[in-house]
């Protein structure tokens, strides 16, 4: 959001774009966290993407805890 007050022309705005779709598809939405290498775990770990799905993963199976929300063992 805040990127976003400093974009002049719409043009810009594929940054956005840009920046989200690996987000997306590094979420772990579709493939779990111990697939990828260990140095693309810690990238993915950081993203606020991942996080999110982490605490819906766990809202949603029941399974929600403190732990949830931090970095995953798996």
């Amino acid at each position: 959001m805040a990127a976003t007050t400093f974009m002049s022309s719409w043009q810009h705005f594929e940054f956005v774009t840009l920046a989200t779709l690996p987000m997306f598809l590094f979420s772990t939405t579709f493939y779990p966290l111990g697939v990828y290498p260990r140095p693309l775990q810690i990238i993915v770990e950081c993203t606020p993407l991942f996080q999110g799905v982490t605490l819906m993963r766990g809202l949603t199976l029941g399974a929600a805890e403190p732990a949830c929300c931090g970095p995953s063992s798996t």
